[in-house]
């Protein structure tokens, strides 16, 4: 999956999908662009890379849809991440964030 798919599979999820951050209230997703990981070496030389991408929703609701719907996207599209779920005491948001292998 490129990261032009990668972008598509999220707005079909959240079309107000930010880049790098968010100008919006409320309930909010954005993503941005990690590091790049060389996945298969050839001849002692990066011959695939796979990029890191960060996935972030933040959310006031317990019951928000978008957290899960990128879930479940991921998992569909087969591509591997971490999760992990924080309340941001100084916020009050329900932070998810999507640590998720590109490419």
């Amino acid at each position: 999956m490129t990261l032009s798919d990668f972008k598509a599979m999220l707005v079909d999820i959240d079309p107000n999908l930010d880049k790098w951050k968010s100008s919006q209230t409320g309930n909010y997703t954005v993503w941005t662009l990690g590091q790049s990981l060389a996945g298969v070496m050839s001849d002692d030389a990066p011959d695939e890379e796979d990029d890191r991408v960060h996935v972030e929703r933040f959310t006031k609701s317990d019951t928000d849809s978008i957290a899960p719907a990128i879930k479940a996207a991921l998992e569909a599209a087969f591509i591997p991440y971490e999760y992990v779920r924080i309340f941001e005491e100084d916020t009050g948001y329900i932070h998810h964030s999507f640590t998720c292998i590109v490419g």
